[in-house]
């Protein structure tokens, strides 16, 4: 019985040194989950603000260009222009769509909520591109586009969400 009360003893004074010693950065560590540090928070706002001015550079902030090409095709639906013009219309424009995917790819964002916004203007210029590749024929071609226009309007929504909640972090 000396043994086992000896044996707790001696375990009892050894958890208190480590305790009083040892771990007081642990329990420091314990003692502060929860707490918000306002060190990290500011430098990763720093990097948040950093990323979205990036992130501006390559992507304007207005998506009035995906409407646009809605109103372009609904003209050339209503025969309101030349197929020539609207095709090179659209080349420029897809032209312009790679070149913004091109210098995503380039650019590493430092926080993930920038890194998703990127990835979803990525999903729509990609379904964009595929809009202007079914452009072999104006007039016919709206109902074939349904399923990529919704997708676009989707993608639209989702970057605006994603952009208003960025902002409000910052």
């Amino acid at each position: 019985m000396q043994l086992i009360q000896k044996f707790c003893l001696i375990v009892f004074i050894s958890f208190s040194a480590v305790l009083l010693t040892g771990c007081k950065e642990t329990v420091e560590q314990i003692a502060s989950i929860g707490q918000d540090d306002p060190v990290k928070n500011q430098t990763h706002s720093d990097k948040l603000k950093a990323d979205m001015n990036l992130f501006d550079q390559i992507h304007p902030q207005s998506n009035q260009v995906f409407l646009q090409l809605n109103q372009q095709l609904n003209k050339a639906t209503a025969k309101q222009t030349s197929t020539v013009e609207l095709r090179k219309d659209l080349q420029d424009f897809a032209n312009s769509l790679r070149h913004q995917n091109d210098q995503f790819k380039t650019e590493s964002f430092h926080t993930p909520e920038v890194a998703n916004l990127r990835n979803t203007i990525m999903q729509l210029n990609y379904d964009t591109l595929a809009i202007i590749d079914v452009m072999d024929n104006p007039s016919t071609v709206k109902n074939r586009l349904t399923p990529y226009l919704k997708q676009q309007q989707r993608l639209i929504h989702q970057y605006n969400k994603s952009r208003i909640d960025i902002e409000s972090k910052i």
